[in-house]
């Protein structure tokens, strides 16, 4: 059997919170958020996962300082100009 619930953005971010509070900024869980919800799919709600799969850095330059060249498609950036990481 599976419960299924679903989200909204306050929500995401108030039980992401919860979990894992300093992971991420909350301008990160909202792009997160619409980021996921952008796959018109069922996801389950795992914020370990997600914190596995996603770094938030300063800016890509500081993202490239670590990682090298990034690969747009892992890229989403972020209106105060930080962006997140999907690292492969």
């Amino acid at each position: 059997m599976a419960i299924i619930k679903t989200y909204t953005l306050f929500e995401f971010i108030s039980d992401f919170r919860d979990y894992r509070p300093d992971q991420f900024s909350k301008e990160a869980l909202e792009r997160l958020f619409y980021y996921y919800d952008e796959f018109g799919e069922d996801i389950e709600f795992d914020p370990t996962a997600i914190s596995c799969e996603w770094t938030e850095y300063d800016n890509i330059e500081e993202a490239e300082e670590e990682y090298g060249n990034i690969e747009e498609d892992y890229i989403l950036e972020l209106p105060s100009g930080r962006v997140l990481i999907q690292p492969h």
